[in-house]
């Protein structure tokens, strides 16, 4: 959404099934994300929503109480639920109806109210809701359990899953199994912890937040320091996504637990790690341990040229991968361009491959591209940030081969000759721009300038490449050279321009680096673009 409709309200509506819609939190799509989960929003109506602690006062703000509804709408009870009505419906000390919702949330100093689970312990998984207490009775009826209690737990990326500590002899793998087999897929726990007791309270109810981590690795599931490059990547992601650690390569990401959902994520995170598209239909199923997808990683070819739009003119627009080996940056430029235009790229080799310079980059690139991009004299390569040295690059090459330079475009390419300082400088700039995501991996870039050998992700690996480029000056060609307004790529563009014809030209954009291929002056940049590519007088 931020990259495709970055002003579009993204909103977050809570409610519950016996009343209508209590609480409503929105933002823009494109406004950084502070918060670990999505709030519960803020009151639609004065009073309805109310926090009562178990002494049955209204909790103050930080509190953590058990929302009420206070409304003449709320119902009157449940058809024949004369046991399950019990304290749930009634009416206020000042006459008012109310349902007691069983959800517990506290409210912020701004008025906006945040989750802190069920009073039930109900919970959501995939979608749905579940109670576990509905679970642990189906699992103390299965062999080789005596006890059991079913919780919810968030992994490291968010995902919410559900764990089982049990106490009895029966195995984990058994146990899953047979539960697969009668009860639907979100309800079956995929995290499993045998223990001896349980902690209990005085009255002997479980005290379930000092049951031992179900996310801790047991003592016999030690780490596997046989893994090869790409098996340790493929770890690295297990680990992210599932949120344990200490994974063999045998290990199976199912039967470790993961669901489709956390599945899909495993996809993207690998997808970013090796720099290329996968299959969405099969991939994991054709085996999905860590061995298994490494190699099947490592077997597939390198991917060839992708077609962003076929186009119905002969003018063809190549576009450069970013730091990250992906095109995913022009998404939004893409949808703003002319039907008629066609446009392709191709996305980086995998992390795994030898560490490349820039030059021998634009050759592994051009040589996907050479029986599809046609003729130079219809042809313009753009790039962004990292990828627009390479599209200087792939022009020079161009030329080389066929004696024709096609048009270049460059989106305010950033060229770190300085290192580590100029890391530093975009540091101070994001910093006073507000943007603190993005300053922190500024500085992240700063120290693996100066400390990263061995590169752990595409990205190091194309950080690395970036610090140590320096190009030969560019002598024919149509060059557009695209500034955005001020801040850390701005110092380049003196260098830059250095390099590249003297009949280049200049377009200024009033938007920082970042965000210069989102927001509102896409459309124009994309109009720019469009019109400086048809004008070749």
């Amino acid at each position: 959404a931020r990259s495709a409709a970055p002003d579009a309200w993204l909103v977050n509506v809570f409610g519950t099934m016996e009343f209508a819609f209590i609480a409503v939190f929105k933002r823009r799509a494109r406004d950084p994300i502070d918060f670990d989960l999505i709030p519960l929003g803020v009151a639609e109506h004065e009073g309805v929503l109310r926090l009562i602690t178990d002494d049955g006062r209204q909790s103050v703000d930080g509190e953590i109480g058990e929302i009420q509804i206070v409304s003449p709408h709320v119902i009157a009870g449940y058809l024949g639920g004369e046991e399950a009505d019990t304290g749930k419906f009634g009416v206020t000390e000042d006459g008012a109806t109310m349902m007691m919702t069983g959800d517990l949330a506290y409210r912020d100093y701004k008025g906006v109210y945040h989750t802190a689970g069920r009073r039930d312990g109900q919970t959501k998984i995939r979608g749905y809701n579940v109670r576990p207490s509905e679970i642990e009775i189906v699992i103390k009826r299965l062999p080789g359990v005596e006890d059991a209690t079913v919780g919810s737990f968030q992994t490291a990326s968010g995902i919410a899953r559900l764990a089982c500590h049990y106490i009895g002899d029966a195995n984990p793998k058994d146990l899953r199994a047979t539960l697969t087999g009668s009860l639907p897929g979100y309800m079956v726990p995929g995290l499993w912890m045998r223990v001896d007791a349980f902690p209990r309270t005085g009255t002997g109810k479980v005290r379930r937040l000092d049951l031992p981590d179900p996310f801790a690795v047991a003592p016999e599931n030690r780490i596997d320091e046989t893994l090869t490059t790409e098996e340790a990547i493929v770890r690295n992601v297990f680990e992210e996504t599932l949120g344990q650690t200490g994974f063999r390569k045998d290990d199976d990401f199912f039967d470790l637990g993961g669901d489709s959902l956390q599945a899909m994520h495993l996809i993207i995170s690998l997808e970013k790690q090796f720099g290329r598209r996968l299959p969405l239909d099969g991939f994991i199923m054709d085996g999905a341990s860590i061995a298994a997808i490494a190699a099947r990683l490592m077997a597939e070819d390198t991917p060839g040229h992708v077609v962003l739009r076929e186009g119905s003119g002969d003018q063809t627009l190549v576009l450069t991968y970013c730091v990250d080996g992906d095109l995913s940056p022009f998404m939004e430029l893409v949808h703003q361009m002319d039907r008629g235009l066609r446009i392709i790229g191709a996305h980086a080799p995998p992390a795994s491959a030898k560490l490349p310079h820039y030059p021998a980059m634009a050759e592994e690139f051009l040589d996907r591209l050479s029986l599809v991009a046609g003729d130079p004299s219809r042809i313009t390569v753009m790039g962004f940030s990292f990828g627009a040295p390479l599209a200087l690059e792939v022009t020079r090459r161009i030329a080389e081969r066929t004696g024709t330079a096609p048009d270049l475009i460059m989106l305010d390419p950033l060229l770190m000759w300085r290192g580590w300082r100029d890391h530093a400088a975009n540091f101070r700039y994001r910093l006073k721009a507000g943007n603190i995501a993005g300053a922190l991996r500024s500085a992240r870039g700063s120290l693996d300038s100066i400390h990263l050998t061995r590169p752990r992700t595409l990205s190091d690996r194309h950080t690395m490449v970036f610090n140590g480029y320096s190009p030969d000056p560019l002598t024919q060609g149509r060059v557009l050279y695209v500034q955005g307004a001020g801040g850390f790529a701005a110092r380049s563009s003196e260098q830059w321009k250095a390099r590249l014809p003297a009949s280049l030209d200049t377009h200024q954009v009033e938007a920082a680096h970042s965000d210069l291929l989102t927001g509102d002056h896409v459309g124009p940049l994309a109009q720019t673009i469009q019109a400086w590519m048809q004008d070749k007088a």
